[in-house]
């Protein structure tokens, strides 16, 4: 027996898609054709253009807008990942409110408090969650005390 399996594509899996939103989620169909001509025409012959806006979408406060989608990003990241709303917080004087660089915590004892605040987690998980923790565990030399697999027990 013989049987012909038709496989269609969601949207939501197209990599093309996936990299659109991953990438360049606020970027408009003209803004994305100029950054990223490629990934623009594929998105166009797989018909899933219609799943980038056309208009940019209105932000009413740009603070708030940071806090909410890009908070604790330094002004470097921020003008990187979004221009526009760089451009604008400088212009509205609000640029001094967002970091100029990462803020550097002071840890004195950094494996008492990875084990009050993150026990359990593994490192993959600790750098996901806490970079900066992870750095300063890393620079000092005591990684080897976090596990690197769920459950794994350390004796030190």
């Amino acid at each position: 027996m013989h049987f012909n399996i038709l496989y269609i594509e969601k949207p939501d899996l197209n990599p093309d898609l996936a990299a659109y939103q991953e990438r360049y989620p606020l970027l408009t169909r003209g803004e994305l054709a100029k950054r990223d001509q490629s990934l623009y025409k594929r998105l166009r012959k797989s018909g899933l253009l219609k799943h980038v806006p056309v208009k940019k979408q209105r932000i009413d406060d740009a603070l708030a807008y940071y806090r909410e989608n890009y908070a604790g990003l330094t002004r470097g990241e921020v003008q990187k990942r979004d221009g526009r709303l760089y451009v604008r917080l400088w212009k509205e004087g609000k640029l001094d409110q967002i970091p100029v660089k990462q803020v550097q915590r002071r840890i004195k004892n950094a494996l008492a408090y990875y084990r009050e605040h993150y026990a359990g987690l593994t490192r993959g998980q600790l750098q996901t969650r806490d970079k900066g923790l992870y750095e300063i565990l890393r620079t000092r030399g005591l990684l080897e005390q976090i596990p690197l697999k769920k459950g794994q027990n350390l004796t030190t």
